[in-house]
């Protein structure tokens, strides 16, 4: 029940983020594909969780590492979302590498995040899952 909620909270943050306006801001997803990438990205991080939480509870010693593992995974794909926009944005002819790894980017984001804050706080809970 426990990582239910903890996939609820992760996909609130994700709407809270979307809705109000700071993926926007942030230029962290291009506006024609911003609903896709969130939407699809957030149910693929669930079902990913949700798998996830099914090896941790066979094995409970991979916790660790699989909560790591999608930590750093989500903070390079963060990273990568603001360099390739960056360029993307800032160029004066179309760089269609800099839009295929801001638009693949973000939708990973949005999919190792949820895993990411459930593995994480599984991890930090003590929860074996």
């Amino acid at each position: 029940m426990k990582n239910i909620i903890l996939i609820a909270v992760a996909l609130a943050i994700i709407a809270a983020l979307h809705i109000g306006g700071v993926l926007n801001t942030l230029n962290f997803t291009h506006p024609f594909w911003r609903v896709n990438a969130t939407l699809y990205g957030s149910l693929g991080g669930v079902v990913l969780a949700m798998v996830l939480l099914r090896i941790c509870a066979l094995l409970p010693k991979a916790r660790r590492w699989l909560a790591l593992l999608f930590g750093f995974g989500l903070i390079a794909s963060i990273a990568t979302v603001f360099y390739s926009a960056n360029v993307f944005i800032n160029a004066e002819v179309y760089i269609g590498w800099a839009a295929n790894a801001w638009h693949k980017a973000a939708y990973a984001s949005f999919a190792s995040f949820v895993p990411a804050f459930v593995l994480l706080a599984n991890w930090r809970l003590g929860k074996s899952g």
